[in-house]
């Protein structure tokens, strides 16, 4: 009989929290793809297709919509079209093009009630690796939105970063979700917020 094939290398489990935590960023910006109907598309189609759905050429698009003295027709502009520009975000750039949207949204009286708002906007900050956005986000979105991140979503985060090595951006974070009413608090935030007391340095408090 032949010999078994050698068994495949485990992957750490800072490389697998974090390909987790990615996962569930691209989760939630529907950046989820069958690998099949990936691959039966031209190079050039895809390529097209993500010019098209670049957040500024969204964002170029979008602002056709507003008038100048302020009129929108509230049923061709809506937060889907938000939603389909925090989608593409990448990096720091796409990012401010996602924050310049919500600003003409806010200035042109386009409601930003939606229960997704923050976790998306939390999902899209990490893609870009904006990190201190995400944090900020988690602390204030309170001041102007209306519904808090998906815990869940807090949860990748925070597990991300513990696999940097960043305990204290851990320890605010789980801060920031105690403190706050519309967020129940889990199992899991007390799990990362220990874990992230027991990287701490000996001089540093834990419990901040």
């Amino acid at each position: 009989p032949f010999p078994p094939p050698p068994a495949s290398p485990p992957i750490p489990p800072t490389q697998l929290g974090a390909m987790r935590a990615v996962g569930r960023f691209r989760a939630v910006r529907g950046l989820a793809r069958a690998d099949g109907a990936r691959g039966s598309a031209s190079s050039a189609g895809v390529r097209g297709r993500r010019d098209r759905d670049a957040p500024h050429v969204l964002y170029e698009d979008l602002k056709q919509k507003f008038g100048y003295m302020g009129v929108v027709n509230h049923k061709q502009v809506g937060i889907l079209d938000l939603y389909r520009i925090l989608k593409g975000v990448a990096n720091k750039k796409d990012m401010e093009v996602a924050l310049q949207t919500m600003n003409l949204f806010y200035n042109f009286g386009v409601k930003l009630k939606h229960r997704q708002i923050a976790t998306r906007l939390l999902s899209a900050a990490m893609m870009a690796k904006q990190e201190s956005e995400a944090v900020e986000l988690v602390k204030l979105y309170g001041t102007w939105l209306e519904f808090p991140p998906d815990s869940s979503v807090v949860y990748a985060a925070m597990s991300h970063f513990l696999d940097k090595g960043e305990p204290l951006l851990v320890r605010e974070l789980a801060k920031s979700m105690r403190e706050d009413w519309r967020i129940v608090p889990e199992a899991p935030l007390y799990s990362l917020a220990i874990q992230a007391m027991l990287q701490l340095p000996a001089d540093q408090d834990a419990l901040g």
